[in-house]
């Protein structure tokens, strides 16, 4: 009776405003509430009968469209601040309320700052020492936790000797990572190597989601061409198939 028609997941920059659809297909259906969830709390924001709004106090969002069956019924959320992701649910309700999948909406916010350590300079520097260097660099201060990370030798991405953390940590308001990147002292000492640390921003990260959706829904669409052609090829064997006096007895029906 519920379907929610926007992605599972919505990741968006504070600078925009983004938009949540939902529809039913009840016909005694006439009122959509909306929630929000976040740190396991449901929150209430408002409800919309027909046409009518009816929001609850200090809440940053609007609502539009209709609640008829099959007509489409929004969600507007204005204002945005890192406090506004969380998981966002329609219900369509006459006297029980039935609830949709849910919208998980993340608002990008910190970059990441990242720190490169390595060790002690009078052992990096002492040629005698015969082991690996050991480069650490923490990429902290960023929000949400959706970046990774990459070690560069000369420009070029090295994944030889690095280890980094699974996940990344929660750190008050934002979170860190940690990675590593061992060094054969051969490799330290050799002339013009240049040793570096990048972190793929939440910008790219956001592009980056955009385009898997779009191929998402093309897939979607290309499989829905390929169905329909099946079922023609299907259809017209089963017509080529018939018995010659079915055909005729038919004609003779139309011909009646």
């Amino acid at each position: 009776t519920i379907n929610t028609f926007e992605p599972p997941e919505v990741v968006t920059p504070p600078d925009e405003t983004p938009q949540i659809t939902c529809r039913h297909f009840v016909d005694s259906f006439n009122t959509i509430l909306w929630y929000k969830q976040s740190n396991r709390v449901m929150q209430l924001l408002g409800y919309r009968i027909m046409d009518s709004e009816f929001l609850e106090n200090g809440v940053n969002v609007k609502t539009g469209g209709s609640t008829n069956k099959g007509e489409k019924c929004t969600l507007t959320i204005r204002e945005l601040s890192l406090n506004s992701s969380g998981v966002y649910f329609c219900a369509a309700s006459l006297h029980s309320a039935y609830f949709g999948a849910g919208t998980k909406l993340t608002v990008l916010g910190k970059k990441a700052s990242n720190q490169l350590r390595s060790d002690s300079l009078s052992e990096c520097n002492d040629p005698n020492k015969k082991r690996k260097k050991t480069l650490v660099c923490v990429a902290s201060g960023f929000y949400p936790d959706h970046v990774s990370v990459s070690w560069m030798l000369n420009g070029v991405q090295t994944g030889k000797g690095v280890a980094t953390d699974s996940t990344a940590k929660r750190d008050g308001d934002s979170y860190r990572i940690t990675s590593r990147l061992k060094v054969q002292a051969k490799d330290w000492f050799r002339p013009g190597n240049q040793y570096s640390f990048s972190d793929l921003p939440t910008e790219k990260y956001l592009r980056i989601t955009q385009n898997a959706k779009l191929f998402y829904v093309v897939l979607i669409v290309k499989s829905c061409i390929y169905g329909a052609f099946v079922c023609f090829l299907v259809w017209k064997l089963q017509v080529c198939q018939q018995p010659p006096y079915e055909l005729n007895f038919q004609a003779a029906k139309m011909s009646l």
